[in-house]
């Protein structure tokens, strides 16, 4: 038995995807044409600096690459599982389906809005401060969420925009963070070895939905999820003792990126 059964909704399911490959071509296409090398005066401009850059094979020795990895692991599991499953713990207090469809439309618009604001913030203040307040705000809007069925449609509303808001903004973070900590020149390739932490995520939240959900219900999925944003906050206070000491490249790498 699947989650939905409304015959409405289901035999609108082939079409939609037809839509929405012809969005995301169009899209790709566009994203494609726009894509352009730097003119020649720009890269004359910009003036040489001296980076300290570790490759990947360097960065897999050193306890920074495992804490990011593990941090930024913690708060995409949350999101994925919420990405994934808000409409059917919705559909257990709306009965409507048509509003959950427009609700996961608008939280992708605070999912982008999300990653612009703490990549902002980022630029401000370091990773780990904002890495801290990310994963405190996730973890108390997580344990929450059972809550939200007494105010109905508007607290869910604002409790899923603020989820997204928050817990997206690791994607604008993590990039960063990867270049301050290990430099720019592989920073593609390192990026790439910390983005595996989706392989485990996606195993996680395939096991949350199809084994304990049954179990524990709702509610107890959302305190393992809130329980997920609290150790990623912990792991910050481990990350920040562990740049502390070995400033060498970390702080110089920072201050050669930081932004003025």
């Amino acid at each position: 038995m699947g989650f939905f059964e409304e015959d409405g909704v289901l035999e609108r399911i082939p079409k939609t995807f037809l839509i929405l490959g012809a969005i995301y071509f169009t899209v790709q296409m566009i994203g494609c044409v726009l894509i352009c090398r730097p003119s020649e005066q720009t890269v004359s401009e910009e003036k040489p600096v001296e980076e300290i850059s570790l490759t990947p094979l360097e960065i897999i020795r050193r306890k920074e690459f495992y804490l990011l990895w593990l941090s930024m692991f913690c708060t995409t599991t949350s999101l994925s599982f919420v990405s994934a499953m808000y409409k059917t713990y919705g559909e257990t207090f709306i009965r409507d389906d048509r509003y959950l469809a427009i609700l996961g439309s608008v939280t992708s618009i605070f999912n982008c809005l999300g990653r612009i604001t703490w990549g902002l913030l980022m630029d401000r203040f370091q990773f780990v401060n904002c890495m801290r307040a990310l994963t405190s705000i996730g973890a108390c809007l997580l344990f929450t969420m059972p809550i939200t069925f007494i105010g109905g449609k508007i607290i869910y509303t604002i409790w899923c925009m603020a989820v997204y808001f928050t817990l997206a903004g690791v994607f604008a973070m993590a990039p960063a963070a990867c270049s301050n900590f290990f430099g720019k020149k592989y920073m593609s390739a390192n990026y790439g070895l910390i983005f595996t932490n989706n392989i485990a995520c996606g195993v996680i939240v395939a096991l949350l939905t199809s084994l304990l959900i049954s179990r524990i219900g709702y509610n107890g999925l959302f305190f393992i999820l809130g329980a997920f944003c609290t150790v990623g906050c912990i792991l910050t206070f481990v990350l920040e003792g562990v740049l502390n000491k070995k400033p060498n490249h970390c702080e110089k790498n920072r201050q050669i990126n930081k932004v003025p």
